[in-house]
């Protein structure tokens, strides 16, 4: 099977106006705004914080919108500015038809320009599941630009764990009813109901943990405009299918600023999908917590808040771990020659 039908098969079943201002959220307020692209879409953006330290929030699926990541990021806001934005098409930016200008590039080029409308010389990035992929993207064209990188189960680095999570998570006897209620949101038809049922198939790659409660999530998730619900497959689709067969490694170890891995608790190819991304990142490591994987704030909440303050600070929490780095099989034969 292709690694373009696998895709489609687990989604079926995380600047134009360049003036320098920084958001003028307080805590406990906020702050909506547009950021317009260089081609003209307008992106919506929440700030929430007071602080001098700016952080920018990308979210994953890559089809949903940042809603969900609002309340678990609420432990960061003493000291600092979290910037959330929708990206392109997705939420409350703008609607984008075409599905050309639905793309990983696009998306990378779009934190340039939410990078730029702030007037932010570096970034410090906080990116979960697609977010945590566009951030290391966007790492590897403009190093310079980036202070630190803190990812939060992270997109998988390659189409081979793609496979094997979807395949070992993935509810064989929930298939037809998935499809149908796919069916049901792309005509418009209940949106909120089915969107509560299938919303993990939206986070392409990672499905979450099955026996964490992610009503919470869930709920989040389907606040989303109804529209903009029937739109998430569509442009799950539309990105992914661009990416082809992907494999970042080579681009991945010339990025050389701090990143931090977190993912919640799973089986071995979870693991080894989170552990994969501190091998290719030659300044990375990576931090197990006892929350759910995909969602790893979920039953983690004490743990994930000190490791993620910690990171912000510039310091390794307590726990993370730099791995080996990965050996191709091709490599460890040709090392093990006389």
């Amino acid at each position: 099977m292709s690694p373009l039908r696998v895709l489609s098969f687990v989604c079926a079943v995380v600047c134009a106006g360049t003036a320098c201002r920084a958001p003028e959220a307080g805590r406990g307020k906020r702050e909506e705004g547009r950021v317009t692209t260089e081609g003209g879409i307008q992106l919506a953006y929440v700030a929430l914080g007071s602080g001098p330290d700016t952080v920018v929030v990308l979210h994953g699926g890559p089809g949903v919108d940042h809603a969900y990541l609002e309340a678990p990021l609420q432990a960061l806001l003493p000291g600092r500015t979290l910037i959330f934005y929708d990206q392109r098409g997705r939420g409350r930016s703008d609607a984008v038809l075409d599905s050309l200008a639905l793309a990983p590039d696009s998306d990378v080029a779009d934190l340039e320009s939410v990078r730029r409308h702030f007037g932010l010389s570096r970034l410090t990035l906080i990116g979960h599941h697609w977010g945590a992929a566009v951030s290391a993207l966007y790492a590897v064209q403009h190093p310079e630009r980036v202070s630190r990188i803190l990812m939060v189960s992270p997109f998988v680095v390659h189409p081979s764990f793609a496979f094997e999570i979807g395949m070992e998570h993935t509810d064989t006897t929930g298939r037809g009813r998935d499809a149908r209620l796919l069916g049901e949101l792309r005509r418009g038809e209940h949106v909120t109901e089915a969107c509560q049922v299938v919303w993990p198939t939206f986070f392409y790659g990672t499905l979450p943990d099955p026996h964490a409660d992610t009503r919470t999530v869930g709920a989040s998730v389907c606040r989303a405009p109804a529209d903009r619900i029937g739109q998430v497959e569509r442009i799950n689709y539309a990105v992914l299918s661009k990416l082809g067969y992907w494999s970042w490694r080579e681009a991945l170890h010339g990025v050389p600023v701090p990143v931090l891995v977190i993912e919640g608790s799973g089986n071995d190819m979870v693991d080894a999908a989170a552990t994969r991304w501190a091998q290719h990142l030659p300044n990375a490591r990576v931090l197990f917590v006892p929350g759910a994987f995909g969602f790893p704030w979920l039953g983690a909440t004490a743990a994930i808040d000190t490791a993620m303050v910690a990171f912000l600070r510039g310091n390794w929490p307590a726990g993370a771990t730099k791995p080996e780095p990965f050996v191709t099989q091709v490599s460890a034969a040709a090392a093990s020659q006389p």
